[in-house]
């Protein structure tokens, strides 16, 4: 199928190839979200990194478009730009479903991708969901909405998944990690589910790093938590 990336290349060139960032969107984006609505062109100005902001529709980074961004995208980077293919210059962030795709990027691949930076993650105990979404359809639609549980029918038939439930995926590849950041606004719906998956990964034996700051979830913490994460990608080009 036709798919769209866009790309932010760096003004320079460096010698030893560039590190990559695959950026994902949320469940409402595409490929030019983080371009039309934050302020990435400015943050990565300075930046050697390629970022790579690939469209995943509303498919909750399930396959096809799963195998397609952790498969087939680096293949293609590789094949078509001076990148260095090793995990410590592979980078990939995201927000909310973005965030939920990022980790669990990280978590199934550890050895393919160095770092992680997940914002205002949504989705971090899919499995309970799925659960509630089929023991009370209409609550479930009550509190998150007739579209919501229609994704969760359409992209998980609403049965528990191993591959796509983060902490089975964490505790099935715990061997290697990534380095996990994982950033989440003190308003944000989602803040008792980030700092409770942070927890549970440090069960696991992971050592995520974690940051709140004031803000909901919308871009202007986004846009915040976008400057952070690529100027910590910095430190480690």
């Amino acid at each position: 199928m036709d798919t769209n990336i866009s790309l932010m290349i760096p003004q320079t060139y460096p010698d030893t190839g560039y590190s990559v960032v695959y950026l994902l969107h949320g469940l409402c984006g595409n490929n030019n979200t983080w371009l039309d609505y934050s302020m990435l062109a400015d943050f990565a100005r300075r930046s050697s990194c390629l970022f790579v902001m690939p469209d995943s529709a509303r498919s909750y980074y399930t396959e096809p478009y799963f195998s397609y961004i952790t498969k087939e995208l680096p293949q293609a980077c590789v094949s078509l730009f001076h990148v260095q293919a090793d995990r410590a210059h592979t980078f990939v962030m995201g927000v909310s479903i973005g965030g939920y795709g990022a980790l669990k990027c990280a978590l199934t691949f550890p050895k393919q991708y160095g770092y992680c930076y997940a914002f205002s993650s949504a989705c971090l105990f899919l499995n309970e969901g799925l659960a509630n979404a089929r023991k009370d359809k209409n609550l479930f639609c009550k509190n998150y909405g007739e579209s919501i549980y229609q994704d969760f029918r359409q992209n998980f038939q609403l049965k528990d998944s191993e591959e796509s439930d983060l902490l089975s995926v964490a505790q099935a590849n715990k061997d290697t990690k990534s380095l996990i950041t994982l950033y989440c606004g003190s308003k944000d719906p989602f803040l008792q589910d980030n700092r409770r998956f942070k927890d549970e990964l440090q069960k696991l034996g992971y050592n995520p790093s974690y940051e709140e700051w004031e803000g909901s979830h919308d871009f202007i913490f986004f846009n915040e938590a976008l400057r952070k994460a690529v100027a910590k990608a910095e430190m480690h080009e």
